[in-house]
């Protein structure tokens, strides 16, 4: 059976609790994107409203609160780091060589560089390149 997985992307944790509990009871498990503003064009919750001085997050992570339904939900954690616009032919592999990275996008390069080559000979590099 396939399974949806909402994903939640907010700056305020009091909206992360009004999700989790709109959720509650409707979904087995719930994604949240940490994206902190600098690797990412927007910042969500904790760096949204202080970072690692944010209350909220200080009191999970000195374990004096949990998230809510913590112990109902499947949870799925994503710090989310953006390089795509600045990838090219001379640093996309060093990239695609991280373990966790699992995507790796470098269109304008391709399309660039197909300009000057063809099209199909960009893409078969690009591929030999991160491959």
């Amino acid at each position: 059976m396939i399974e949806i997985i909402p994903a939640i992307l907010e700056k305020d944790f009091n909206e992360i609790k009004n999700k989790l509990t709109f959720l509650h009871e409707r979904v087995k498990s719930v994604h949240i994107d940490i994206q902190d503003g600098i690797f990412t064009e927007k910042s969500t919750w904790p760096f949204g409203s202080g970072g690692f001085d944010d209350i909220d997050f200080r009191k999970i992570i000195n374990e004096e609160e949990g998230l809510p339904f913590w112990q109902e939900f499947n949870f799925e954690f994503d710090l989310m780091v953006s390089a795509g616009g600045n990838l090219s032919y001379q640093n996309a592999a060093y990239i695609a060589e991280i373990e966790q990275v699992d995507t790796v996008s470098m269109g304008k390069s391709i399309i660039s560089r197909g300009m000057l080559i063809g099209l199909e000979n960009a893409v078969r590099d690009a591929i030999d390149l991160v491959n």
